[in-house]
């Protein structure tokens, strides 16, 4: 079996518009326009309300499929 995963390093910008405690960790919620994205922060990295941000994350992309919407029960 062929191993199709492809491994990319992404930047995004956002701002900080929510930190709160998550199960003793401090986390922030940022928004990265138009996704919101729920981060737990290192020990060493401080995030403020309001204040803009880069994010550095890894991904890796196993498949890519065609969006299909949801009729909702609507005619199709």
């Amino acid at each position: 079996m062929e191993n199709n995963l492809i491994k990319k390093n992404m930047k995004f910008v956002g701002e900080v518009v929510e930190t709160f405690d998550l199960q003793g960790k401090r986390a922030a919620k940022i928004c990265a326009d138009p996704h919101i994205i729920e981060i737990v922060l290192q020990e060493n990295e401080e995030a403020h309300l309001g204040d803009k941000v880069i994010i550095e994350a890894a991904i890796s992309v196993t498949s890519v499929k065609p969006f299909i919407p949801e009729t909702r029960g609507e005619p199709g």
